[in-house]
């Protein structure tokens, strides 16, 4: 049986529904797996965190668990604005810090 991997998609989510988030967070996973070493098989880490409520509009609450979910990644894939939006620099700055292994939208292209 394949090893998984799991990929986190980080992207600025201000001023997008849920399912604009997650609909570019499948098409860039969907560029990775498709350039990606076919000796594992892939899992989208789901980060909208739909359905949980904090009080009131704490993004700061969010942007935890997200910070959270970096500990199950294998990889993270930033989309190409991934530099004007804090949590998503946060995110980047925990997989530097962290050693966790990520790679950048415009290195999916082919």
């Amino acid at each position: 049986m394949l090893e998984l991997k799991k990929i986190f998609v980080s992207l600025p989510m201000k001023d997008l529904d849920v399912e604009a988030i997650k609909t570019r967070q499948k098409d860039l996973f969907k560029k990775y797996v498709a350039k990606a070493y076919s000796g594992y098989r892939y899992e989208l880490l789901e980060t909208t965190h739909e359905g949980l409520c904090p009080p009131g509009d704490n993004f700061l609450w969010y942007l935890g668990l997200s910070i959270q979910m970096l500990g199950e990644a294998d990889l993270v894939i930033f989309a190409d604005d991934w530099n004007t939006a804090n949590g998503c620099r946060l995110e980047h700055t925990a997989c530097e810090l962290y050693s966790i292994p990520h790679v950048y939208e415009k290195d999916l292209e082919f």
